[in-house]
């Protein structure tokens, strides 16, 4: 069972209150005005892309919004979260040696969306269609997966509309896609990659780590080099 979108809202206010920040100055903060706030966080409207964008730069934690869980935090991933442009190259070498173990597992399709993504990072392709041609569906699928009329999800693919907060959750839900990649966030990458290391064994995760940190030093040497 996926997360409701009612989920979604009560965390959102929940980030809200721990800013300290009352509706009409989030709505400030926002640029739009504080009845519009009220019905979007209520439900009543759907959050716009550039709206969870400046959600985002405000601080609001969107990916906890979306997944309700928290980035991991261990010392033995800030190689991970701090690699900046070589965490294409991390994934990468990540598909190829964790993704045939759990290759019929949802650890392992991630692996697989993200090194696709990643792949074809610089074709015109959106995200959208990556996502669908890496799972196999046609546009009509895609729709229904995501609760939208197929017009809709071809305007989408077209990049000719941004996704709204219920498009996002629908497609975290059916492909565990993290919300902040979506919205442009490399922290969203990163953080992918904290979760599936995390959800492997003790054993095999420490193994991971440590090849995973060869690699990023052979990397650093060559660049050196360079």
């Amino acid at each position: 069972m996926g997360i409701k979108y009612e989920e979604v809202l009560q965390r959102i206010k929940e980030e809200r209150n721990s800013f300290g920040w009352s509706q009409d100055t989030i709505s400030q903060k926002l640029r739009m005005t504080q009845s519009h706030y009220s019905k979007t966080e209520s439900g009543k409207k759907r959050f716009s892309y550039q709206e969870l964008r400046l959600l985002n730069d405000i601080g609001i934690d969107l990916d906890y919004v979306f997944t309700g869980q928290r980035a991991v935090k261990k010392q033995e991933y800030d190689l991970l979260v701090n690699c900046g442009s070589y965490l294409q190259n991390i994934v990468e070498v990540l598909y190829i040696v964790a993704q045939p173990f759990c290759k019929n597992l949802p650890v392992g399709k991630r692996i697989g969306y993200m090194k696709y993504i990643l792949a074809e990072s610089g074709s015109t392709k959106s995200i959208w269609r990556l996502i669908r041609e890496y799972s196999g569906y046609t546009q009509r699928e895609m729709a229904v997966l995501l609760g939208i009329d197929i017009k809709k999800y071809r305007r989408l693919e077209k990049k000719e509309v941004q996704p709204d907060s219920e498009i996002i959750l629908a497609l975290y839900n059916q492909f565990h896609i993290s919300p902040l990649m979506l919205l442009g966030n490399c922290a969203g990458l990163s953080k992918e990659v904290c979760e599936i290391l995390d959800s492997l064994e003790e054993k095999t995760r420490g193994e991971m780590l440590r090849f995973l940190q060869y690699v990023y030093h052979l990397l650093r040497k060559q660049e050196d080099r360079e």
